[in-house]
């Protein structure tokens, strides 16, 4: 701050000598301009932007020894200001008013003499950003990841690292950055299992079974930090087993015992149908279809595993019919006699004729049993042993179910 002084001497000169002041019965006037950081001592006051007018009384000032009077009026002009603010690159130096600004001196206020339009000083604000040219990347990846800076792949082979990257355009910083990359190992499982027979796992979209017992599957970012993770497959299957045995035919009437085979231990067996049996859950059982049947065990072992296996019984009804070719009668019985014998699937012989070869009906029976030899033929003719011949036979036989079939054929009476 300037301070600027007026003696009383100064003041008569003034009133004598300028049109600053006019004396007039002891009364001047004192009009001036200054500067905002400008200060004036008056008459051992001051007068300044706060105070800029007033009234001074010098006692016996004037030429006739009478007080004098001084009327103050003064004008102080503003201060210009301004506020520098410019971004710069950092190791950059800017000077204002002969003092050096960088990124660790960038603030401050500069007083610049006489440099305004009227002669005042200026205030110059100085408050300065400077960009960072210095960059850090610290970065923690997945194994098996990398990043490319500036066309330059960092990864587990090169970790680290610098580059320059150099300005694109006018007014940009040059930038300079320090790569350094830390790796987090991928988890590893191993799944080592053993499966039940046909079992199978579905793993990332992979089925694994008996056909694809191992690999290596990538669970993509499924570990907890985001990663990948790792699985290798080593699967196993049981050698267990049921078996109930191939596909049979058997004749209408006759019965089929069902008898698996364990390769197990069983801890639950369950037929489809439901067995025939007090305790359902029976191993072994007899039936007797009168029509074909399919059969499945599913059975449980001591680890947990579902077997099944199947059997389909197919029914014939093309029913065996047994009937001696030679008879002899007189031999001893039962080889002296001509009868029919049949299996499980007949109940009846509804007729049996007996003729020789030329026509002549020997043995004609209705409604009796099969395969009892009392009631078959003798080789006889009204109490007479036939000499040596051929003769022919035709029955007509009644199954279980009502239906009935035509046995026809030859038998020879020899002696």
């Amino acid at each position: 701050m300037r301070i600027a002084l007026f003696s009383l001497l100064l003041m008569l000169q003034a009133c004598a000598f300028t049109s600053v002041c006019h004396a007039q019965s002891g009364v001047s006037f004192l009009r001036d301009t200054f500067c905002g950081n400008q200060s004036v001592l008056i008459n051992g006051e001051l007068f300044g932007p706060n105070r800029t007018s007033g009234q001074q009384i010098i006692p016996n000032g004037s030429v006739n020894g009478s007080d004098s009077i001084i009327n103050v009026e003064l004008v102080f002009r503003p201060i210009p200001e301004f506020n520098l603010t410019q971004t710069l690159c950092a190791g950059d130096t800017l000077f204002v008013n002969g003092k050096a600004y960088h990124k660790n001196f960038y603030v401050g206020q500069e007083i610049i003499d006489n440099a305004s339009q009227f002669g005042c000083d200026s205030i110059v604000n100085v408050n300065l950003t400077f960009k960072p040219v210095t960059y850090a990347i610290q970065q923690t990846l997945c194994e098996g990841e990398s990043i490319t800076i500036n066309g330059r792949v960092f990864d587990q082979l090169q970790p680290n690292g610098q580059e320059f990257i150099p300005a694109k355009n006018p007014g940009d910083c040059d930038s300079l950055i320090n790569v350094n990359l830390t790796f987090v190992p991928l988890p590893f499982r191993l799944l080592n299992d053993t499966l039940c027979p046909g079992a199978s796992l579905t793993i990332n979209g992979n089925i694994y079974d008996t056909n694809n017992r191992g690999g290596l599957e990538i669970l993509k970012g499924a570990s907890y930090n985001g990663c990948d993770s790792l699985v290798f497959i080593e699967l196993e299957f049981r050698q267990t087993w049921v078996y109930l045995g191939e596909d049979s035919t058997i004749y209408f009437g006759d019965a089929y015992c069902m008898q698996p085979k364990f390769g197990l231990n069983p801890e639950f067996i369950q037929w489809l149908p439901p067995a025939p049996c007090a305790d359902p859950s029976c191993e072994t059982f007899c039936i007797s279809p009168a029509q074909s049947v399919r059969y499945v065990i599913r059975v449980t072992d001591d680890n947990g595993c579902l077997h099944e296996d199947d059997i389909v019984i197919n029914i014939s009804k093309d029913n065996r019919v047994f009937a001696p070719n030679i008879i002899d009668p007189e031999a001893d019985f039962p080889n002296n006699t001509f009868f029919l014998g049949a299996d499980q699937g007949v109940q009846l012989v509804r007729r049996l004729i007996i003729a020789d070869r030329w026509g002549e009906i020997l043995f004609d029976q209705l409604n009796f049993e099969p395969n009892i030899p009392e009631l078959g033929w003798n080789g006889t003719l009204r109490g007479k042993p036939l000499p040596n011949g051929v003769c022919t036979f035709w029955a007509e036989l009644e199954r279980i179910d009502g239906s009935t079939f035509i046995k026809a054929g030859t038998v020879m009476v020899l002696r």
